[in-house]
């Protein structure tokens, strides 16, 4: 029977016997445990007191104060324990016995405070991981006690009690942990460790923009004109310099975890074929191999998870501008690749140098066919390429013809364009099948090799621990041999885009100044240009010089003159889109444009007009009656919620001109600039749009004599300004072209006062329209509705089903290309593949432990088989292959001859 005194503490730390099987051990096991919890408790307790962060209720938990009495009455009984055993100097016990028992003691004062002082969340947490542990370890210690006495004293339970009790506040704690999303950023240490957060990945854009752009500033500051160097790799680099140092060190463990993993190996295959085994060294390699994999899974996870989420912030630099997306994304798989090349040349010295450990000299011979075979994969790649970039070539040019079939007459020519496609496609899979066999071909080489190199230099035993080692090194060699080519050509392709990006960044900034906008009320101008001087491009002739202009308020100006005058320019200078050399543009109020070419979005013509603004009935019909609209829509079967097609495919020129016009006049601005509106419009209807206030680009005079001045340009200059009356004068560039156009224009347009008339009847349009004439009319949430007979809709809405499609699609494939055969022969040769692969291992495990197998026949065998192997793998590839590409012209002929035997709406 173990008394108490041997339980609570009558063990020194002196032990006799240092296995684990030792009483002594395990009890001083439980004690150093629970000195670490106490330490990191106190550490996390002066943290929390210093930084205030006190997290606790005013309200006291009695289950916690009693279970804190109970363990403050157990550390008094270790005291006096202690204290007694100091004092007496029995003989029974060991000298240092007493400073066992004031350890006991001081743990269990510690239980009382932690019960009493959950000061945070994670202090809490940790608390409730002490008392866990120490109930388990206890109990382990007493059920071993029990096991080997069939006993235990009465006094013993008391301790194990409070411990129990202890573990119960545990799992209270555990349960009541408040649990919500923890953001990546708040994340513990273990979160972040073991992935336990959810929520988002990447920082804001306009967080990640401010890092980028101060880091940017920092390095144009430090840096020369005249340097040579990659601003923006510079840039990312300060900015996630934390960040890429972290998955570097991923990057390292990962490696080394799994270079690590054949000595672990071999060191276990040793020590099971070992005579004598120690249990203490079994227990060290399976520890070793489980913190290795443990490392190498977590690593290995962090690396990739970390250089994703940091190409995820890269991703910000790009969406500047949409044409560099290829650049931001290479940017994005950066971080992977540049620590790939570096970790898997790591990777591959450390797996030589292992074999030349375990092999000796024999790992020479092994290690001349590794580049034979590297270097066999460049021409199976340059093969593939080839046929990879004739292949898309093909199908671009059969996908240009296939957009011009009308009829049958284009079939042949599809057909000589389908074959010489389907030429590549099949040159592509079979190559594809060559390099499958030269992958698994590869290892039973090399590893062959380095068996015969053992056997004819005798530099290691053939036995099963260099057996397995030599196998798991060149397969931990694998990967950088296949990855280091594609790294170095990604990171190649990195630097380009690097250098496309830098190039960007470097150019001149747009400026802010550009255009002043001023409110309306401020000012009677509506539009002030002084000394102004624009160009797209300062290296280039300046598109306007010299610009001076003033326009009051309701003042309607056209602006005329030749092709290439700048007409079109000096727009832009007024909505500030074109770069301004010098000068001053001030803008007093809002502003419309219309583009000389129209733009539509697809939608309804409502939701063109409306372009998102809250609808007004009666500014809405005022717009449509200006552009005259109505005569449009009332000819739509659904009004103004007939749908446009796309950039308005089923909508004139006119039309679209004039949805263009509605929106310009809906949105009820103070400035109205017009880019030669009226190409498409006639002149009625551009008439009656003189009622606002406009600047006007026009090729066409007869519009010139209702406005209030007039602007002749010529080379980028305002070469004349002024009323019509006043430019009419002989001799000048204007009359001449005023005279060339009268006879064109003669009885185009209605007179003047057919024009003020239709003004007036602008003017007093009233928000009830006449049912006979309305083209629009009020429903019951009062907004404006169709009023037309029903038809159907360019775009209708979609139906979808989610169901499951099951096996018939994929048994209706394999029956049309007739299959069958080919899929069973696949089968079969997988199959074969698999099981020569473990017969290969097995028969390596098996031919090591018989005497009369020589080496020649082990490595023999076991060649041959792997051979066989890859043989079998080579056949699977091209069994899988095979099916779909006898019959493949057939099918994809099928589509197009239906097609071009349909009318134009069922075929397309």
């Amino acid at each position: 029977m173990i008394s108490l005194g041997s339980s609570l503490g009558g063990i020194s730390w002196i032990c006799e016997e240092l296995h684990l099987g030792s009483y002594c051990l395990q009890r001083t096991i439980v004690d150093g445990v629970n000195l670490f919890f106490l330490c990191a408790f106190y550490l996390f307790l002066i943290i929390a007191i210093i930084g205030k962060c006190s997290t606790r209720s005013s309200r006291k938990d009695w289950v916690l104060v009693v279970v804190s009495l109970c363990c403050a009455l157990c550390s008094i009984g270790c005291f006096s324990v202690g204290l007694w055993n100091l004092m007496a100097k029995n003989d029974e016990f060991n000298h240092m016995s007493w400073l066992v028992y004031f350890v006991r003691g001081m743990v269990w004062i510690s239980f009382t405070v932690s019960l009493l002082s959950q000061w945070s969340k994670w202090i809490s947490l940790l608390n409730s991981f002490w008392w866990a542990f120490s109930f388990v370890l206890i109990s382990i210690l007493n059920v071993q006690i029990l096991l080997r006495t069939h006993g235990i004293e009465i006094l013993d339970i008391v301790p194990w009690s409070i411990i129990f009790l202890l573990f119960l506040c545990a799992l209270r704690n555990l349960i009541h942990f408040p649990k919500r999303q923890i953001e990546l950023d708040q994340a513990s240490f273990l979160g972040r460790l073991t992935f336990s957060w959810i929520n988002i990945l990447e920082d804001e854009a306009k967080f990640a923009y401010k890092k980028f752009v101060h880091a940017w500033d920092s390095l144009l500051r430090e840096t020369n004109s005249n340097s040579t160097r990659n601003m923006v790799l510079w840039a990312i680099a300060k900015v996630y310099l934390k960040e890429n140092i972290f998955i570097g060190i991923c990057a390292f463990l990962r490696t080394i975890s799994v270079v690590v993993s054949p000595l672990i190996l071999y060191a276990f295959v040793n020590y099971a074929n070992g005579n004598e085994r120690n249990l203490d060294e079994g227990l060290s390699i399976v520890g070793c191999l489980l913190v290795t994999k443990l490392v190498e899974s977590l690593s290995q996870r962090h690396w990739f998870f970390d250089s994703r989420s940091l190409g995820r912030r890269r991703h910000s630099t790009g969406e500047i501008v949409k044409y560099i997306a290829v650049d931001a994304y290479r940017m994005g798989e950066f971080p992977w690749w540049f620590h790939s090349s570096w970790s898997f040349v790591l990777q591959l010295f450390l797996a030589i140098g292992i074999l030349l450990w375990v092999v000796g000299l024999g790992a020479l011979i092994g290690l001349v066919p590794l580049p034979i075979c590297g270097l066999l994969n460049v021409p199976f790649a340059n093969m593939l390429q080839k046929c990879q970039t004739q292949f898309m070539i093909a199908q671009d040019e059969r996908l240009r013809s296939t957009s011009k079939i009308l009829n049958k007459k284009f079939k042949n020519l599809i057909e000589s364009l389908r074959e010489n496609e389907f030429k590549w496609l099949a040159e592509t899979q079979f190559a594809k099948a060559y390099g499958t066999l030269l992958y698994w071909m590869s290892p039973t080489i090399i590893s062959s090799v380095f068996f015969l190199g053992c056997i004819i230099f005798g530099s290691a035993p053939l036995n099963a621990s260099t057996i397995f080692t030599v196998l798991a090194s060149l397969r931990s060699m694998g990967d950088p041999v296949r990855m280091i080519p594609e790294a170095l050509s990604s990171l190649v392709q990195v630097k380009v885009s690097f250098n496309r990006l830098n190039a960007f960044l470097l150019d001149d900034e747009l400026k802010n100044d550009e255009l002043f906008r001023i409110p309306s009320q401020k000012s009677d101008r509506s539009v002030k240009i002084q000394s102004g001087n624009f160009s797209w491009d300062p290296e280039i002739m300046i598109p306007t010089t010299d610009m001076n202009l003033e326009i009051r308020c309701g003042q309607k100006v056209a602006v005329c003159g030749p092709v290439g005058a700048g007409k079109s320019s000096l727009l832009y200078a007024v909505l500030g889109e074109i770069p301004k050399i010098s000068g001053t543009v001030n803008a007093f109020g809002s502003i419309a444009y219309v583009s000389q070419t129209s733009w539509i979005q697809g939608g309804t013509i409502r939701d063109n007009i409306l372009y998102g603004k809250p609808m007004d009935k009666t500014k809405y019909e005022k717009a449509i009656k200006a552009c005259a609209l109505d005569r449009d829509i009332n000819t739509f079967n659904h009004g103004d919620l007939t749908e446009i097609g796309q950039r308005g495919l089923n909508m004139s020129g006119g039309q679209k001109q004039r949805i263009q016009l509605a929106r310009a006049v809906y949105k009820d601005a103070d400035i109205y600039l017009l880019d030669d509106p009226f190409t498409a419009v006639d002149a009625h209807t551009a008439a009656i749009l003189f009622n606002k206030t406009v600047i006007l680009v026009t090729h066409k005079v007869e519009f010139l004599s209702e406005v209030d001045k007039i602007l002749v340009m010529k080379d980028g200059q305002i070469t004349q300004s002024g009323s019509y009356e006043e430019l009419l004068t002989a001799g000048t560039a204007f009359e001449q072209l005023v005279n060339a156009h009268r006879d064109v224009i003669t009885g185009l347009g209605p007179s003047n006062d057919e024009i003020q008339e239709e003004t007036q009847k602008l003017d007093t349009v009233q928000p009830e329209m006449s049912q006979g004439s309305s083209f629009t009319k009020e429903n019951s949430e009062g907004e404006i509705a169709v009023n037309g007979l029903p038809g159907v809709q360019l775009t209708e809405e979609e139906e979808t089903e989610i169901n499951d499609v099951g096996w018939k699609p994929f048994w209706d494939y394999i029956i049309v290309s007739k299959g069958l055969p080919l899929l069973f022969l696949g089968i079969v040769t997988q199959s074969g593949f698999v099981a020569l692969q473990a017969a290969a291992t097995y028969w390596l495990a098996l031919g090591i432990q018989i005497p009369k197998i020589t080496s020649g026949i082990l490595i023999g065998v076991y060649t041959a088989n792997s051979t066989l192997s890859a043989v079998f793998v080579y056949l699977r590839s091209f069994f899988a292959a095979h099916p779909g590409l006898p019959d493949l012209p057939m099918l994809s002929l099928r589509l197009p001859c239906y097609s071009s035997t349909q009318p134009l709406l069922g075929g397309f």
